[in-house]
């Protein structure tokens, strides 16, 4: 993957060289993009571009300098957890359901080992069918979240 570095770049020039210039680039590499990508890493790598360039700047690139890749990876995944943990504790507040905190927590670190795990061991799904990546990467999602939502009932 040729990913750019942004803390180089401006958000909005990121966003350009992640999503394209046109509209039709833009909602392309948007929606579909993070879908048929190769590996899961990849996958994550496109979803959300703008939440993904805080978390490369903030928190995956400073820990690189200290922990090996997987490491930075899985930890990055921690702190987005973190950070969806602390909007649930903010919903509950005004009504939701506390525990959701506990359970992004859970789910995003999950997530984060197997992106770590599948990215370390260069898993890929460059010799399936591409009509095949989404159904495999929304599973691994879906997948992670029943595994943390049974961490989570104890």
């Amino acid at each position: 993957m040729n990913h750019a570095h942004p803390t180089t770049l401006t958000l909005t020039r990121y966003l350009r060289f992640r999503l394209g210039r046109t509209t039709g680039e833009q909602l392309t590499n948007a929606l579909f993009r993070p879908f048929l990508a190769p590996t899961f890493a990849e996958f994550w790598w496109h979803w959300n571009p703008v939440f993904g360039y805080f978390l490369c700047v903030w928190v995956y690139r400073p820990l690189r300098r200290f922990v090996r890749r997987d490491m930075a990876i899985a930890a990055t995944f921690v702190g987005c957890g973190l950070l969806h943990g602390a909007i649930a504790i903010g919903l509950a507040a005004i009504g939701g359901r506390p525990p959701l905190a506990t359970l992004a927590i859970l789910w995003f670190a999950i997530l984060g080992i197997v992106v770590a795990l599948t990215d370390r061991y260069h898993f890929t799904l460059t010799r399936v069918a591409v009509w095949f990546r989404p159904l495999f990467h929304v599973g691994l999602i879906v997948g992670c979240y029943r595994l943390a939502e049974w961490l989570a009932s104890g």
